[in-house]
């Protein structure tokens, strides 16, 4: 579980489920407070793509890196988004926004993150 809210606040909490233990364990904390992000995996690092602080939609998203368990900056995209589907496919991130405002239009916006491996 990466983020949410809890009634009161957004978090930056991460909750890790154990399969052999049957368990919620903690982990790293991401840099940004996020509810209704994205989330994708892609070459071992989980990607946390915008969502909202309670003031208003991200345009941050950044990286949990597994081998390392520590969170990472990666380039914000170009608008805020909040409520946010993701997936991976073929080396690319693709994420939706879903039923969002903006110039008080209803859209329903697509746009896609395109991730570089260095290895």
């Amino acid at each position: 579980m990466i983020g949410g809210f809890n009634g009161e606040n957004r978090e930056r909490s991460v909750h890790i489920f154990n399969t052999h233990t049957d368990e919620w364990l903690p982990g790293p904390e991401m840099q940004y407070r996020r509810s209704t992000l994205g989330v994708a995996l892609l070459d071992k690092k989980i990607y946390a793509i915008g969502g909202f602080d309670g003031q208003s939609g991200l345009m941050t998203a950044e990286s949990l890196d597994l081998l390392t368990n520590t969170w990472s900056m990666i380039a914000p995209m170009s608008v805020r988004r909040s409520s946010v589907a993701s997936c991976s496919l073929n080396n690319y991130i693709y994420a939706s926004e879903l039923n969002s405002i903006q110039n008080q239009e209803r859209i329903n916006d697509f746009f896609m993150i395109s991730i570089v491996s260095i290895k």
